[in-house]
């Protein structure tokens, strides 16, 4: 077996179909499609460090990594070894041919360890649903990584039922009730509640829901909640989305609207593979909260994953109250990191000793910045 790794944006192109072949099974973030497209709106300074294992001329293993040039303290200049797609994706791995899977593995993991120069090694999204997972976790104790776990990730699998029927009939009582009764209120009010399902997605679509994602974050800023996360503050990563969901196949992705006399009030944006849908963005207007319609939403998304034979309804990473409603089966993302210089371990102690409240004080965009992208 040899190593190479691939620094350029032409030699990542020619490995799309070894890419592929070896993502298949994986979730659609580790597709070729969405780790090129993400490369070519967050590249930045950064550098590419591909790591392709091949043997007998055939690729067996490729590792999606990249550099991350940033400055600690903006002073110091520090290179962080990630996965491609990092903080947008869910559930990222070594892509690896089952024939030769833990032989690679292992040369990817010590070639990261021993060859490549870095100051920090960050490998996060690591699923322990993953087929990969038992070697993460061999390989990171015989090498004395740190390992932990550091996000829950509710989902549900649907083959435990029989039906949608069958699902509903079996759902927490709680919910069943609060569906029921904002059911009710809808029709009380004299709503006409629709609900609207697209693979075909357009920009004037990723403009629909930018504009609700950012009137809740809004919503919220106000009343002093920090906690959300919105896409769609950051404009790269509003660019990367209306990108990536208006340009790709159609069969791999599904947006989902309930609409409220005319007006689009809550929305799905899924990601889909042959046997799992993966819900990766959703958001409500606050305007329409009495009726809980993302509630009601993701009750008509479970209806369709159930009409289409899917195997597992995913709601990725994070503990939301809205998603444990649904399921308390929960898979868990680890985190591998190591310092691997002075200035990582400087990095290290001030991200320690910094109070978490200043840290998220320091990250989170202010309530200026969302008022602009809504111009309100």
């Amino acid at each position: 077996m040899r190593i190479r790794a691939i620094e350029n944006e032409q030699e990542f192109l020619e490995i799309k179909e070894d890419w592929n072949r070896l993502a298949i099974g994986l979730s659609p973030f580790n597709d070729f499609d969405w780790m090129y497209k993400w490369w070519q709106y967050f590249k930045g300074k950064n550098n590419l460090k591909i790591l392709v294992v091949e043997k007998n001329s055939r690729i067996t293993g490729i590792a999606p990594l990249y550099l991350k040039n940033i400055r600690v303290l903006k002073v110091l200049p520090f290179k962080k070894l990630c996965f491609l797609g990092e903080n947008l994706s869910d559930y990222l791995d070594f892509l690896l041919d089952s024939e030769y899977k833990e032989e690679t593995f292992e040369q990817l993991i010590n070639y990261i360890i021993n060859k490549l120069d870095y100051d920090f090694l960050e490998l996060g999204q690591l699923n322990s649903k993953y087929p990969n997972f038992t070697l993460w976790q061999k390989y990171t104790e015989n090498l004395k990584l740190e390992f932990v776990s550091n996000q829950e990730c509710p989902r549900i699998l649907l083959t435990n039922f029989a039906s949608y029927d069958d699902f509903y009939k079996k759902m927490n009582k709680n919910l069943k009730g609060s569906i029921k009764f904002r059911q009710g209120k809808v029709r009380k009010h004299g709503i006409n509640l629709e609900y609207i399902f697209k693979n075909e997605i357009t920009e004037k679509d990723i403009g629909v829901i930018s504009k609700i994602s950012l009137k809740r974050q809004v919503f919220l800023y106000k009343k002093g909640d920090n906690k959300r996360f919105c896409y769609f503050v950051d404009k790269t990563k509003k660019n990367f989305i209306r990108d990536y969901f208006c340009s790709t196949n159609s069969e791999n992705t599904l947006l989902a609207y309930a609409v409220c006399n005319g007006e689009v009030v809550a929305y799905d944006l899924a990601l889909l593979s042959k046997d799992t849908m993966y819900l990766w963005n959703a958001a409500f207007d606050p305007d329409y909260d009495m009726y809980s319609p993302l509630k009601l939403l993701i009750n008509e998304l479970l209806k369709y994953a159930f009409e289409n034979n899917f195997k597992y309804f995913d709601f990725l990473r994070g503990k939301d109250r809205y998603k444990l409603e649904w399921t308390d089966n929960l898979s868990l993302n680890y985190k591998i990191t190591r310092n691997n210089s002075a200035i990582s371990h400087i990095s290290h102690i001030y991200n320690n000793i910094t109070p978490k409240f200043l840290l998220d004080l320091l990250r989170e965009p202010s309530k200026e910045i969302l008022q602009n992208n809504l111009n309100i």
